[in-house]
């Protein structure tokens, strides 16, 4: 459907491609992936799971490591935009969106065993899960955005 004002011609996005939702994604994706870094970063020796120790957090580290590439490329490429180095896929900045977006889907599942693990241990708090676990389901819908605007396969 469009909308013809004057000369203007403004064609009805779905509500995924609303600019105001995607800037929205993509700041609350940078506000949990800095807050699950963090934790990470100071709870380092309290994040571990009865019986796989280690497993949780380096899966978790791994998987916020991915994300912010993801950031840090689409970042590069909306400072530098070129509409057809996203078609075509010969931007760098591309490439590597594609490879980390592609690293945060394999490990989102992976992710997302080791959180439902971790509810399980008393040295997991209520924040830290709901940290992790908001990070992971923001991690879904921005790989769901790179892919409508074709930037990731």
């Amino acid at each position: 459907e469009y909308l013809i004002v004057g000369s203007s011609i403004y064609e009805k996005t779905p509500i995924f491609q609303s600019v105001f939702v995607e800037a929205t994604l993509l700041l609350l994706m940078a506000l949990f992936n800095l807050l699950s870094l963090l934790i990470i970063l100071t709870r380092w020796s309290d994040m571990k799971v009865n019986r796989i120790h280690d497993t949780p957090r380096i899966i978790l580290l791994l998987h916020g490591l991915a994300i912010t590439g993801v950031l840090v490329f689409v970042l590069i490429i909306s400072s530098s935009y070129d509409i057809w180095d996203v078609i075509l896929g010969l931007n760098q900045a591309v490439l590597g969106t594609k490879v980390f977006g592609l690293a945060s889907i394999v490990l989102t599942l992976p992710a997302f065993v080791m959180i439902n693990r971790a509810k399980q241990d008393y040295r997991w708090s209520k924040f830290m899960v709901f940290v992790f676990q908001t990070h992971i389901i923001l991690s879904v819908a921005l790989i769901i955005w790179l892919y409508l605007y074709n930037l990731l396969l």
